[in-house]
């Protein structure tokens, strides 16, 4: 079945990136369950502590389009910018209860964006951006739920393969029901300038 990619979110943040370490593990409840010990690279605005530049949800075309056409937009080299896609067939609509509208995006506009953005991973959310790699707390029981899936983390910290982050979405909308449905999400990050280093 053809998958046909969605852009569901332009984001920008500046450092620091949130880290394993930052994450309180209140009363046995894990917050990243997974053995990554590096930055995480999540859109969760919420974890991004009071650095966030742009959450973009939902970006209509002129927003898309001022992306994909912009090869510089971030000339001071400070800020980390993400771009969630979401594949799914042919219907753009996310969701059938929050009836969300997301833009198609076409196979030349995405080799347009691979001259500036690379894939970092899945990332996998609910329907505000609240990721479950992250931002939940999962008690013993749902742990080992969590690890009996045998995720592979990549560098950035997010979910390397697209089966493992839709065997994930299923699984937190089980643990997590108030957050459900979660689906998963796949992030590119802009490719960052190479500034000479000062005499």
């Amino acid at each position: 079945m053809k998958m046909i990619k969605y852009v569901w979110g332009i984001f920008e943040y500046l450092p620091p990136v949130p880290n394993k370490n930052m994450f309180t593990n209140a009363q046995g409840a894990c917050f990243y369950p997974f053995e990554h010990q590096g930055d995480i690279f999540t859109i969760d605005s919420d974890l991004w502590v009071d650095s966030v530049v742009e959450a973009n949800y939902y970006p209509n075309s002129d927003v898309i389009r001022s992306e994909i056409t912009s090869r510089d937009n971030t000339p001071d080299n400070k800020t980390i910018k993400l771009i969630a896609f979401y594949s799914k067939p042919s219907v753009s609509v996310l969701g059938s209860i929050d009836n969300v509208t997301l833009l198609e995006i076409s196979h030349k506009s995405i080799n347009a964006l691979k001259s500036n953005y690379y894939n970092i991973g899945f990332d996998v959310v609910d329907i505000t951006g609240l990721s479950g790699l992250a931002n939940i707390g999962f008690d013993p029981e749902q742990l080992s739920d969590v690890d009996a899936l045998k995720i592979k983390m990549s560098r950035w910290g997010l979910v390397v393969c697209a089966r493992d982050a839709k065997k994930l979405a299923e699984l937190f909308s089980i643990l997590a029901p108030e957050h459900a449905p979660f689906i998963y999400l796949e992030i590119w990050m802009k490719k960052s300038k190479v500034i000479p280093k000062s005499i």
